[in-house]
């Protein structure tokens, strides 16, 4: 058990990546196989390496190729997906099996950059269709989900989304929920603690939400320690007579990042019951604003 904790201590600092190339035909390197190598000192620690299935789950994509071992050696654990459009962390065959097996997700993250196609040269995402995978689907290990999307210039027929016409993911186990430039309903969780929804003026899908929805997502996540809304503060005047004044109570926040035009914040801001010693950000009408804070 102690060696076993200790694999897991160096596989979290010294992770297997692909060489340089990224060739199919580039066999791996000694450096390149990161905490593998711990496998390769005695048969003895090889089988305690392959009696941790957690170890592989990790690192499903983290080797060109060799993603069906990783998952034979995982057995039951839940998966990392983990689809990188800046590092090329990426393959149609891994995409293809992440679809199929997304239900035994326990951390998925798809970052999307203006990718160019090699023939076309025009705009494409890594994984277009990721939301419509998710929605409606029983996700019961999922406890981490990314998605930051590139759309810009990317064309589409429906530039404004009905964003709660899709069924929910259900993911009891949710803990960490980012969006940039994409949507997807969630069912309510009492385990979520980081929100984190960003709209980006670049993007080609112009997604709008009701006041009434971002209140009951608010709501549907009482335990939250993180909410950053970056663009996707609705005009709360549009709300009913009988909702005006509905309150959300977040007793845990400790961080609340905004960022719209002045009055859309005020408005939400009277909607929030927050404890005093809060971390308030907020930008206004400050156009590209980033993931990484103001």
């Amino acid at each position: 058990e102690v060696i076993a904790e200790i694999m897991n201590m160096v596989a979290l600092e010294d992770q297997p990546r692909r060489t340089q190339s990224g060739s199919l035909l580039e066999k791996p390197t000694r450096a390149s196989i990161g905490w593998i190598k711990l496998a390769h000192v005695c048969r003895e620690w090889r089988q305690i390496a392959l009696g941790t299935p957690l170890l592989w789950a990790r690192e499903i994509f983290s080797l060109r190729g060799a993603h069906r071992v990783m998952a034979e050696r995982a057995r039951g654990a839940p998966f990392t997906f983990v689809f990188d459009g800046r590092a090329g962390t990426y393959a149609q065959d891994n995409l293809r099996f992440a679809e199929d097996n997304i239900d035994r997700a326990r951390t998925i993250i798809v970052r999307d950059v203006a990718l160019k196609h090699r023939r076309t040269r025009a705009n494409h995402q890594v994984w277009p269709d990721v939301s419509k995978h998710l929605s409606g689907k029983e996700l019961p290990t999922l406890e981490k989900l990314v998605l930051h999307l590139n759309t810009y210039n990317i064309q589409v027929q429906e530039p404004t989304i009905d964003l709660f016409s899709q069924p929910p993911m259900v993911a009891p186990h949710l803990r960490h929920l980012s969006f940039v430039d994409t949507f997807t309903p969630w069912s309510p969780s009492d385990s979520l603690t980081f929100l984190e929804l960003i709209q980006s003026e670049s993007t080609a899908h112009k997604h709008t939400i009701l006041p009434r929805h971002i209140l009951d997502l608010l709501k549907s996540s009482p335990n939250l320690r993180t909410l950053r809304l970056l663009g996707w503060i609705p005009d709360m005047a549009s709300l009913l007579p009988e909702n005006r004044y509905q309150a959300v109570e977040l007793p845990l926040l400790s961080e609340l990042w905004l960022a719209s035009s002045l009055h859309p914040c005020l408005a939400l801001w009277t909607h929030l019951s927050l404890p005093s010693d809060v971390d308030v950000h907020i930008q206004l009408n400050a156009p590209g604003y980033t993931i990484d804070g103001f």
